[in-house]
C-alpha cells in the first residue's frame, strides 16, 4: 500500500533528471546563439571603424604617407589636421575617432546578460554620436573647399580627393550638391576653349587667304 507513493516519487526524480540535461542544453544553445550574434556585431563594428579611420587620416592629412594615393589639391590655407578650431573638443579628428573607439573597448563586449547588452548598445550609440559630430565637421569643410574652387579643374581635383569618403552618406550628399556647379564650370571652360579654337581658326584662315593673295600677285 505504501509502495505506490514511493514509486511515484522515484519516477518524479527520474523525470526531473531527464528534463535537466535538456534544459541545460537548450539554455546553452540559446546562450551560444546570443554570443555568436554579439561576436558578429563586434566584427561588423570593428570593420566599420577600421575602414573609417585610415580613410579620414589619408584624405585629410595626405602628407603623413610617403606616397599619397591621390593628387594634392589646394588647401586654401585650411588646417587639414584640425578642421574646426572653434569646436569645444580641441582634438584632431583622428584622435576623436580613437577616443570614440576606446569608449567601446571599455565595455565587456562578451557580456550577453541584459545589463551587458544594454551597456554594449549604449557604447555603440555613444560611438555613433561622436562619429556623427566628426562627419558633420568634415561635411562642412568639404562644402567649403568645393565652394571656394576657382574653376572646374580645381573642383575636380577636390572631388577626386574626397572620393574615399563617399561611403559616408552625409559627405556623399555634400559632394553631390556640388556636381551641378562642377558641370557648369566644366561647360564654361569648354565654351572658352571652343571660342579660342574659333578665333584660332579665323586667324589661320585669314593668314591662308593673305598667303594665297600674295602668291597670286607674284604669279601674275
Amino acid at each position: 500500500m505504501n509502495s505506490a507513493p514511493g514509486n511515484k516519487k522515484v519516477e518524479g526524480i527520474a523525470d526531473l533528471s531527464k528534463k535537466e540535461p535538456y534544459e541545460h542544453m537548450l539554455r546553452a544553445t540559446l546562450e551560444r546563439g546570443r554570443l555568436t550574434a554579439r561576436m558578429e556585431q563586434m566584427r561588423a563594428f570593428r570593420v566599420r571603424h577600421e575602414q573609417l579611420r585610415p580613410v579620414i587620416t589619408r584624405v585629410l592629412r595626405p602628407g603623413v604617407t610617403s606616397r599619397p594615393a591621390i593628387p594634392p589639391a589646394p588647401s586654401k590655407g585650411a588646417d587639414l589636421a584640425s578642421l574646426d578650431s572653434t569646436a569645444s573638443a580641441d582634438v584632431k579628428l583622428s584622435e576623436e575617432i580613437d577616443l570614440a573607439y576606446e569608449d567601446v573597448k571599455e565595455v565587456d563586449c562578451l557580456d550577453i546578460t541584459r545589463e551587458g547588452t544594454e551597456a554594449w548598445k549604449a557604447a555603440v550609440r555613444r560611438y555613433d554620436e561622436r562619429i556623427d559630430r566628426v562627419e558633420t565637421r568634415i561635411t562642412a569643410w568639404v562644402r567649403k573647399q568645393l565652394g571656394e574652387a576657382n574653376d572646374a579643374l580645381e573642383m575636380g581635383r577636390s572631388i577626386y580627393r574626397f572620393k574615399a569618403l563617399f561611403v559616408r552618406p552625409r559627405i556623399r550628399g555634400a559632394i553631390r550638391e556640388c556636381l551641378p556647379k562642377l558641370m557648369n564650370k566644366t561647360n564654361d571652360a569648354l565654351n572658352v576653349v571652343k571660342k579660342d579654337l574659333k578665333v584660332s581658326e579665323l586667324w589661320l584662315t585669314a593668314e591662308e587667304e593673305e598667303a594665297l593673295g600674295k602668291n597670286g600677285e607674284q604669279a601674275s
